[in-house]
């Protein structure tokens, strides 16, 4: 099973609509496509229909899903922002505001809407970046590394170098 998330692809989706009309089970569709049976469990209950699991409406209602994710504008009312500005102030990150709200099952949003409103409030003259760890008023840009930096001199591929001579080597031990 792969080791980070990934959406599922359309030929994955092929894949289980195939297996699943063919009475495979969801952990046996998972490991015939590397996935969590978990991921496969939830996928065919998703997009399940009455006619059974069908890989190109899986398709579009998960196109549909994305599509609505991106689109949702997360709405800070004054009790919010109240909230996050009262924590900010106890030294809470956003990620730890978030967390802990959603534990304690406050309306709250999430760790990176909660900088967003941050940076938001900065544009417009608020002041509540300076209790973030950094107390940058901008984030910072990310930068691809460059140079040399982190990388081995000369170095070779593995494989290009000589078998026997690590053999031996480990032998002189």
């Amino acid at each position: 099973m792969g080791t980070s998330y990934s959406q599922l692809s359309s030929f994955e989706r092929g894949q289980i609509d195939l297996l699943h009309r063919q009475k495979v089970s969801a952990r046996q569709i998972a490991l015939r496509i590397d996935r969590s049976h978990r991921t496969v469990s939830r996928e065919i209950k998703r997009n399940c229909s009455r006619q059974g699991y069908d890989a190109e409406i899986a398709e579009q209602k998960a196109s549909a899903r994305q599509t609505e994710r991106s689109r949702r504008a997360w709405k800070v009312t004054p009790e919010i922002s109240e909230e996050i500005r009262r924590r900010l102030r106890w030294g809470h990150s956003p990620d730890v505001i978030a967390g802990r709200c959603r534990r304690e099952k406050i309306e709250m949003l999430p760790g990176e809407g909660i900088y967003q409103w941050i940076y938001r409030e900065a544009r417009e003259g608020g002041r509540e970046y300076q209790y973030l760890h950094s107390k940058r008023r901008r984030r910072k840009a990310r930068s691809r590394a460059s140079g040399p930096r982190g990388q081995i001199p000369n170095h070779r591929m593995i494989s290009e170098r000589d078998a026997i001579g690590f053999i031996s080597k480990c032998r002189d031990r």
